[in-house]
C-alpha cells in the first residue's frame, strides 16, 4: 500500500504542481524578458516540465524509492548506489551540452546524486552530529576555506553543465556546515514555515526570480552584491506571501487530491 501511496504522491504532489506553476510563470516571464510567447514552447515549458528541472530529479529519486519498496529492499546504501549509477550515466552522456528534453530528465538524473548524498546524511545524521562537535566544526570550516583558497583560480560552483570535483566537494561541505549552523539558530516561525513547505517555496522561488531579477536590473544601478542581497530578500518575501496565500485559499495547487475532498 505504501508503494501505491508514493506513486500517487509523485503524480499529485510533484508532477501536476510542476505543470501548474510552470504554466502560471510562462507568460509573465516572456513579457518581462522580451521573449515571444510561443504555443509550442509554452507546452514544453509547462506540460513538458522544462521549467523546473529539480522536480524531475525529485520524481526520479522517488521512483527509485518506489522500485525499492516494491522489491522490499530497505537499504539506504542501495538507494545511494542506484542514484550514483543513474547520475553517472547522465554525466557520461551530458558532454557539457545544454540539452532540451521532456521533463529535463537529463539534468534530473544527474541531480539525483545530490539527493542521494542527502539520503546518506539523513541516515547517519546522529553520527555526523556527534562527530561535528567543537573542534571538528572548526576543523571543517578551516578545511572549507583552505579548499576555496586552493581553487581560487577555478570556479568552485557547480551546475548541471559544469560538474567539477572541487565544486562538488565544496557544495556538499557547504550544505553540511549550513545544516549544522541552522540547528543552532533560535526557534523561528518563519524558518519553520519555510521548512514545512519546502516544495511550495521551490516552486515559488523558481518562478519569482525569473520575473524579479530582470526588473531589478532595469530599475537599479546598485553594485552587484547589494543588488543580489536585495533580490534575495525581495524574492523570499514574495515567495513567502505566495505560499501563505496558496496554503490558506488554494491548497489544491500543491495537491489536486484536495479538490476531491471538497
Amino acid at each position: 500500500m505504501g508503494g501505491v501511496k508514493l506513486f500517487f504522491n509523485i503524480i499529485f504532489r510533484i508532477i501536476l504542481p510542476t505543470i501548474i506553476f510552470a504554466a502560471i510563470e510562462y507568460v509573465p516571464n516572456c513579457l518581462i524578458r522580451g521573449r515571444t510567447i510561443d504555443f509550442q514552447n509554452a507546452v514544453y515549458k509547462s506540460v513538458g516540465g522544462g521549467t523546473y528541472w529539480f522536480t524531475s530529479a525529485l520524481a526520479i529519486s522517488e521512483l527509485i524509492i518506489l522500485v525499492l519498496l516494491i522489491t522490499r529492499k530497505q537499504s539506504m546504501w542501495l538507494y545511494f548506489i542506484l542514484c550514483v549509477l543513474i547520475g553517472g550515466t547522465g554525466i557520461y552522456y551530458q558532454n557539457g551540452l545544454y540539452q532540451v528534453e521532456i521533463w529535463a530528465w537529463h539534468r534530473g538524473v544527474i541531480a539525483v546524486m545530490i539527493l542521494a548524498c542527502g539520503g546518506l546524511y539523513w541516515r547517519y545524521e546522529d553520527f555526523i552530529i556527534r562527530w561535528m562537535k567543537g573542534i571538528y566544526i572548526a576543523l571543517m570550516i578551516v578545511i572549507y576555506f583552505l579548499l576555496l583558497l586552493y581553487i581560487n583560480s577555478k570556479n568552485p560552483n557547480i551546475s548541471i553543465l559544469s560538474l567539477q570535483p572541487f565544486g562538488i566537494v565544496t557544495t556538499l561541505l557547504s550544505c553540511v556546515l549550513l545544516i549544522e549552523m541552522c540547528k543552532h539558530l533560535p526557534e523561528n516561525k518563519i524558518l519553520n514555515y519555510i521548512g514545512q513547505n519546502t516544495l511550495g517555496f521551490y516552486f515559488a522561488c523558481g518562478a519569482v526570480p525569473a520575473v524579479v531579477t530582470p526588473l531589478f536590473h532595469r530599475l537599479t544601478t546598485e553594485k552587484y552584491l547589494l543588488m543580489m542581497l536585495a533580490e534575495l530578500f525581495f524574492c523570499l518575501a514574495i515567495a513567502y506571501t505566495i505560499v501563505l496565500i496558496i496554503n490558506r485559499w488554494l491548497p489544491w495547487m500543491f495537491d489536486l487530491r484536495l479538490l476531491k475532498k471538497k
